[in-house]
């Protein structure tokens, strides 16, 4: 038997709204494109998109055709899907359900603003090679393809080769996760010179990168209109996939002639998708909460000077806390600074009043600030920063450089899982995904928030009982009650870190596994900072000494220390490898800071719970340890409540050491 495919492209009169099952829902998958899409609708008909999962466009397709799947939202089925369906002796029906198109991607770095359809091709066949041959800056042409049966590859032989056999390509110019494609466009190493291909949708939706930009095609560039009216060259759809055996009265079909209605259209619409006819287009009506409106989510000036202000915790040995154990509200006294501690007093005893559990584990004291935090039982949060001159409780203003639109970034990084990197390591330490479509619902928080507070990796947001954006029943733990955004040095004073990536260690190649990784450092927004390339040139030549087997980071305001290992001892127990090479660089300016001798605690060894270890991976504390006459140190790298270093004795004996502040 031969696949066939029957394909509808007009939208129907509204259909009545299906009934859907919890079945019907683990029976459905998709592209990750088409995830808002089935969510919207979802939502729409069930009140939620709960027990959702897509997985790819390969594995949709390999479920639909063992069986394991009913209905699949994805792009047009590739050559090899096509003949697996043929192999199985299935028919596939294929109905579009929304406009898309495929975009060609480059880094806003490249002066190249459009390309012609018969130049790309001539590019993906090495016809030609260099910018400069198509109006850019001379240059190498790196021509990315995403991996066979991909959606994107697929689109991109459909309708950027029409038939025409592009060059091979090796895996390394074939990521394989879209991200990973739109990451290589973005970089600002090798970004500047490479192309890529994504889809509209993807690209501007869900994916987004400051230092990416589209390409227009025969100079129409791709937008709604364009691609709605037909006149963008690279047209393709969100397609819904099914057996064609699949009965006449079954959910399946019942779901997909919805999807094609006019109330269907118009929330596909909503959701930024292109709709199969132009008076299905509406513009999106967003529900404000928590104060906001357009504008305050929107218009913003920071107020936080023109200095860095790096944070700095304060010595225990400056302040107390007393909260007689936990059964009366917290009392905060800074020495030198009676006004932040009356403030920060008299905003945990109202906390405590309204029913909020507040403690001194929720009081953390800095050099200018101090930050505190309430919770309720019900999982909601309220959050505040003081300053420690003062007393004055700080807006969200105070945080960012004079005349930054501080909201603007907020709102557009904060729930985004595609760019906020907080919540991206969140997703990969617990295996849980991140609700895509709170990013859809997401209409921003007010500039004047009042719940947020302040800590060395960034701003943290927290939201009050029954929010509307992060109360999804899969969404658990701290995610939950607030969110985390990294906080750029180039927007804020208080900014350090806003990505930290990796790449393959010496030797290794980009496709290759390996145990560790170097660390690349981004501490500008939207594009890197030239302090960058010197921190990460000198974390790159560290990462050189031999025999590095792991690799971990410290923060210190704005001085990140990473250290390489020859071993990585065991972690549990508090061992760790010995250190074959150290750097710390001040993230500000891009200089070596490294810390001494001068900053570890006089007498150390009398520090209570101090720990004093071989370098040698030997988890067992040396109890009792007094340092011989003649002991040096090296390696001091100072954190958020210890400092670490090595010592070496006269003997030529070398010991971790780790000592709390």
């Amino acid at each position: 038997m031969s696949a066939s495919v029957t394909a509808t492209a007009s939208p129907t009169p509204s259909v009545s709204a299906p009934s859907l099952s919890g079945e019907f829902v683990d029976r459905l998958d998709g592209s990750t494109a088409a995830i808002p899409l089935a969510q919207a609708a979802l939502k729409a008909l069930r009140g939620t998109g709960e027990g959702m999962a897509f997985n790819t466009t390969p594995t949709a397709y390999d479920n639909l055709i063992a069986g394991a799947k009913d209905l699949i939202l994805v792009s047009y089925p590739s050559q090899e899907e096509f003949a697996a369906a043929k192999a199985a002796g299935i028919e596939l029906e294929i109905v579009p359900l929304v406009k898309d198109g495929l975009v060609f991607l480059v880094n806003t770095a490249n002066p190249v603003s459009g390309l012609t359809r018969q130049q790309i091709k001539d590019i993906y066949t090495g016809a030609v090679t260099d910018w400069g041959q198509v109006g850019g800056a001379p240059g190498a042409i790196i021509p990315y393809q995403r991996p066979v049966g991909s959606g994107s590859q697929t689109l991109f032989l459909q309708e950027a080769m029409n038939g025409v056999t592009p060059l091979d390509a090796p895996t390394e110019v074939r990521p394989a996760s879209m991200e990973g494609l739109v990451d290589v466009i973005a970089a600002m190493d090798n970004g500047p010179t490479s192309l890529g291909f994504s889809v509209f949708y993807y690209a501007t939706q869900m994916y987004l990168k400051d230092t990416v930009k589209l390409l227009a095609v025969d100079g129409v560039a791709p937008s709604a209109q364009t691609i709605s009216a037909g006149a963008y060259p690279y047209i393709t759809f969100v397609n819904a996939v099914f057996r064609k055996d699949t009965p006449a009265d079954s959910p399946v079909r019942g779901f997909v002639d919805w999807l094609l209605g006019d109330d269907a259209q118009k929330i596909a619409s909503a959701a930024n998708y292109v709709p199969l006819d132009g008076r299905n287009i509406v513009a999106a009506e967003p529900v404000y909460h928590l104060g906001a409106n357009p504008q305050n989510t929107t218009i913003s000036s920071g107020t936080g000077g023109t200095q860095p202000r790096p944070l700095f915790p304060l010595p225990a040995s400056a302040y107390s806390c007393d909260d007689q154990g936990g059964t009366a509200p917290p009392v905060l006294t800074v020495n030198g600074h009676p006004e932040v501690g009356q403030a920060t007093t008299q905003w945990l005893e109202e906390q405590r009043a309204e029913q909020y559990s507040t403690g001194c584990n929720h009081v953390t004291v800095y050099q200018d600030l101090v930050s505190v935090s309430a919770a309720t039982a019900a999982g909601g949060l309220e959050e505040a920063l003081f300053d420690m001159a003062t007393g004055r409780r700080l807006s969200l203003s105070d945080l960012f450089y004079d005349g930054v639109n501080y909201i603007r970034f907020i709102n557009d990084n904060l729930m985004n899982p595609w760019t906020n990197q907080a919540i991206q390591t969140w997703s990969q330490a617990t295996g849980q995904q991140y609700d895509d479509g709170a990013v859809l619902r997401f209409t921003g928080i007010p500039s004047d928030y009042p719940s947020f507070d302040l800590g060395p990796w960034g701003l943290n947001i927290g939201f009050p009982d029954g929010n509307p954006f992060v109360s999804d029943p899969r969404v658990n733990g701290d995610i939950a009650t607030s969110l985390r955004l990294p906080l750029p040095a180039a927007l804020s004073p208080y900014g350090a870190v806003w990505r930290l990536d990796y790449q393959a260690p010496p030797g290794a190649s980009a496709s290759s596994s390996y145990a560790w990784a170097v660390p690349v450092v981004s501490t500008g927004f939207p594009a890197l900072r030239a302090s960058d390339a010197a921190v990460n040139a000198a974390i790159a030549a560290a990462a050189r000494a031999p025999g590095v087997q792991t690799e971990e980071e410290v923060l210190y305001g704005s001085r990140l220390s990473v250290t390489f290992r020859k071993q990585p001892g065991v972690p549990e127990s508090g061992s760790v490898g010995a250190v074959v090479s150290m750097v710390t660089m001040d993230l500000n300016t891009g200089e070596p800071a490294p810390f001494s001798e001068a900053d570890i605690p006089a007498r150390w060894w009398t520090v209570p719970n101090t720990g004093v270890r071989r370098a040698t991976g030997d988890p067992a504390l040396l109890e009792g340890y007094v340092p011989p006459a003649g002991t040096t140190y090296r390696y001091v790298r100072l954190g958020y409540g210890a400092v670490d270093f090595e010592i070496v004795e006269p003997s030529g004996r070398v010991l971790e050491v780790n000592v709390p502040v």
